[in-house]
């Protein structure tokens, strides 16, 4: 059992564990975990176990963006949001994939994640959210957003909003198109949640938050 912040954990993360380790996959930072095992033999699981369980602090970041992944290069460290979706559509960064927002960012070109699959982009699902603060990535991006999901499927962007976890995704740009968040080209069951966001321009043809167009053939679907 593992879990985050719930003593005792509740989550089972493996069973029948032949091996005498266990890969977790990428954690969250500044987070207190929780985890204890269940002892077995060819007769099933002990009984009379105390679900007391034993607990470590995963590490605090010290970059602006800190990225995770469970095949490439498993982690990397860049200055703009921009700058690890470059590393992940180039196929350095594969797999489950975490990124940590550890400080602001100013982005000076659209952050564009393109789908898995599509070049040298390789990965299951990517979680964005704030590191242990109240963090704002932002850009002044004429007629283009700050993060554009292009085809990307399985991305969640989670502000947390609470324990003083707090992420902002901003436009300061006033014309038109200049939006904070698109998704284009079938990009498909993503989530952004507890976030802030805001963009200045006010044309009636573009928003904050832009369902764009599609090359592919279902649109962008089940985005929440």
């Amino acid at each position: 059992y593992l879990q985050a912040g719930t003593n005792p954990p509740t989550t089972l993360v493996s069973s029948n564990q032949a091996s005498t380790s266990y890969a977790t996959g990428p954690l969250n930072p500044s987070t207190t975990y929780y985890w204890y095992v269940v002892p077995r033999n060819i007769c099933g699981a002990a009984s009379g176990c105390s679900a007391s369980a034993f607990s470590f602090v995963t590490g605090t970041c010290t970059s602006d963006i800190y990225v995770t992944a469970t095949a490439g290069t498993l982690t990397g460290s860049y200055t703009t949001l921009k700058g690890s979706f470059d590393k992940i559509n180039d196929g350095t960064h594969k797999g489950v994939i975490s990124i940590s927002v550890g400080r602001n960012t100013t982005e000076t070109a659209t952050a564009a994640l393109n789908a898995s699959g599509s070049g040298s982009a390789s990965y299951t699902s990517l979680l964005i959210q704030p590191c242990g603060g109240s963090y704002t990535v932002s850009g002044s991006l004429s007629g283009a957003s700050v993060i554009n999901l292009n085809g990307a499927d399985n991305v969640t962007i989670n502000g947390i909003n609470s324990g003083g976890n707090m992420l902002t995704i901003a436009n300061t740009n006033a014309s038109a198109g200049s939006s904070a968040i698109q998704f284009i080209n079938d990009a498909t069951n993503n989530i952004v949640q507890n976030c802030n966001i805001y963009s200045s321009n006010t044309s009636t043809t573009s928003g904050t938050i832009v369902f764009s167009t599609t090359t592919g053939t279902t649109g962008n679907d089940n985005n929440t």
